[in-house]
């Protein structure tokens, strides 16, 4: 069993002892590659943050032998994998870090805007896309912070300024409205996006994490794969009858926030399918929602769980169309159309 004793030991095996311990011409020779990819998906794996004061002292080093650096150089030798593991894996210790102790890590947009730039590099534009959002709400996350990272940089070619700038100033906010030593899901103001209103207030409310609660965003809406193949997925929620739900809106949870559902569970799919052998991380957008059926008013008044079944009925290399329904035990909820386009695929001009 790996435990977090020997995951610090295998990770200053591999990168010395922190700061200024990394050799780089040893990491950058790329011998090390998958043995890096190896112990990143072990410590990604355990609940535990093993390696967060690992990462601090070594974001400590002298400029060069920082992790970005050190992924930049893995990238420049061809693995990616390795490169894009280094950096996920300091982001998620983070936020096991704000889940073991309930407290905010105010630096938290650093590592996610290393995460922005790797996809940069690898040319993955949905992942620069994500993480620069991400890195730029983590410009306001920390108490008195609130000037401009390189975050909105890497988004200038995905969206104006003026329309980062409106959705800045709804994500200020909304974290004004919490304790600021309270972590939070960044990732709920992305998923906000997508809606207006009530509704775009209810995801945002889903922002507060508690000591203990799920690592991933997914999982608040989600309670449990229930099975999937390479074709489809089927995911189970329970939650949607409580009184607090944090998507109710005026007394009720509408069936359109069903929507919101589907898209987290073709998430959890596209994760569950990505080929462990492609050195790229596969990463996609909800373009389009079509053809969406409403066929009752409301899910809070639903006795039995929710399942959401998305089924994959056409696709290339570089888009999928989902077909998604939500139902209960004795009846259909919702149902439509989902395009999610891959972000790693590149057409030729």
């Amino acid at each position: 069993m790996t435990t977090k004793s020997s995951i610090l030991a295998e990770f200053t095996g591999l990168f010395g002892n922190q700061p200024n311990g990394c050799d780089q011409a040893r990491i950058g020779h790329c011998k090390e590659s998958p043995n890096i990819v190896t112990r990143c998906r072990a410590a990604m794996d355990s609940v535990a943050e093993e390696l967060f004061d690992y990462f601090e002292a070594w974001d400590q080093s002298i400029d060069y032998n920082k992790p970005y650096v050190v992924e930049q150089v893995l990238a420049a030798n061809g693995r990616w994998e390795a490169a894009w593991s280094i950096a996920r894996l300091h982001a998620d210790q983070v936020v096991k870090r704000e889940l073991t102790t309930g407290k905010r890590v105010g630096h938290k947009g650093h590592p996610l805007c290393n995460v922005a730039l790797m996809g940069r590099t690898i040319g993955a534009s949905a992942v620069v896309r994500h993480f620069g959002q991400l890195s730029s709400a983590g410009d306001l996350y920390r108490p008195g912070l609130a000037a401009h990272g390189v975050g909105p940089l890497l988004l200038e070619p995905h969206e104006s300024r003026r329309s980062h700038e409106g959705w800045r100033e709804y994500v200020r906010t909304q974290i004004e409205q919490h304790d600021v030593t309270k972590p939070l899901y960044l990732e709920a103001y992305l998923a906000a996006r997508w809606f207006r209103g009530a509704y775009r207030d209810s995801i945002a409310a889903l922002a507060p994490k508690t000591v203990g609660g799920p690592v991933s965003f997914v999982e608040l809406l989600l309670d449990e794969v229930v099975n999937w193949s390479a074709e489809g997925i089927s995911c189970r929620s329970g939650g949607h009858r409580a009184a607090d739900h944090p998507l109710r809106a005026h007394g009720r949870l509408g069936v359109a926030c069903g929507i919101e559902f589907a898209a987290q569970a073709m998430a959890v799919h596209g994760a569950l399918i990505a080929d462990a052998h492609d050195p790229k991380p596969r990463a996609g957008i909800l373009a389009s929602v079509r053809g969406v059926r409403l066929h009752v008013a409301r899910l809070d008044d639903v006795q039995s769980d929710l399942i959401c079944d998305a089924l994959r009925i056409a696709g290339d290399r570089g888009s999928i169309l989902y077909e998604f329904e939500l139902h209960s035990a004795t009846m259909r909820l919702l149902s439509g159309r989902a395009t999610v386009l891959d972000a790693n695929f590149r057409r030729d001009p």
